[in-house]
C-alpha cells in the first residue's frame, strides 16, 4: 500500500514539475515553434525562436534549417552560473 502511494506521489510530482514554466534568472522562457504543414512534422516553416519574457523581451532565432522539435532547458555550467540550452533539429533533406 505504501509503495503504491509513493509511486502515485512520484507520478504526480513529475506531472506538476512539467507544468511549471521554464525560468531563467527570474524571467519566463518561451520557445516558439515555426509550425509545419507536414503531418510527420518533418518540414518546419522556418527556424525556432527562444525568448526571455519581461519588460524588455529578448529573443534568439536559430539558423533557418533548425526549426524542428525545438526545446529549451536551463543548465548550470559552473556553480552559480546558469545558462540557457536551446535545441532544434536540422530537418533539411540531405542529398542522397
Amino acid at each position: 500500500m505504501i509503495a503504491r502511494a509513493l509511486v502515485a506521489f512520484a507520478v504526480l510530482a513529475v506531472g506538476l514539475a512539467a507544468q511549471e514554466p521554464l525560468k531563467f534568472m527570474g524571467r519566463d522562457v518561451t520557445v516558439v515553434s515555426p509550425g509545419t504543414d507536414d503531418p510527420a512534422g518533418l518540414r518546419p516553416h522556418g527556424p525556432a525562436t527562444l525568448c526571455l519574457e519581461g519588460t524588455s523581451r529578448q529573443c534568439f532565432t536559430m539558423a533557418d534549417k533548425f526549426g524542428g522539435d525545438p526545446d529549451a532547458d536551463v543548465v548550470e555550467t559552473a556553480p552559480g552560473r546558469p545558462a540557457r540550452l536551446f535545441s532544434g533539429l536540422d530537418l533539411e533533406p540531405k542529398p542522397a
